[in-house]
């Protein structure tokens, strides 16, 4: 019930990252709009991943629901889309960094988040 209210979700959020792309510029959506757009990409891509993650559970782990765990794992890859825009926005042009450095910030995540959720 919950994997199918994220799509429903992150159907709605894509349409309003279509509108925003295409009817508005970033002088005029000021610094919240911004703000709001990368909230909204964060969104998305958490529905993606979690889309891709319900699949993966399936297939490698024989379970047909998600636990509590997954979506934390879910939420934590999500922000990788969002780490790369904030790089590249802020004038980094070294792909080496570009795809490093978020892919060990997200792997240092999850890893911290499973020994928290050990205890």
């Amino acid at each position: 019930m919950i994997n199918r209210l994220i799509l429903i979700l992150s159907l709605i959020v894509f349409a309003i990252i279509l509108a925003i792309l295409f009817l508005t510029s970033p002088a005029v959506i000021g610094p919240v709009g911004i703000l709001f757009f990368f909230v909204m990409v964060y969104f998305l891509s958490f529905g993606v991943v979690t889309f891709f993650m319900h699949f993966f559970v399936r297939i490698f782990f024989s379970r047909k629901n998600m636990i509590k765990k997954d979506y934390i794992k879910s939420g934590i890859i999500a922000i990788l889309p969002i780490t790369v825009l904030v790089l590249i926005a802020s004038g980094v042009r070294n792909p080496v960094i570009l795809v490093a450095g978020p892919l060990f910030l997200v792997s240092l995540n999850v890893f911290l988040f499973s020994k928290i959720n050990e205890t």
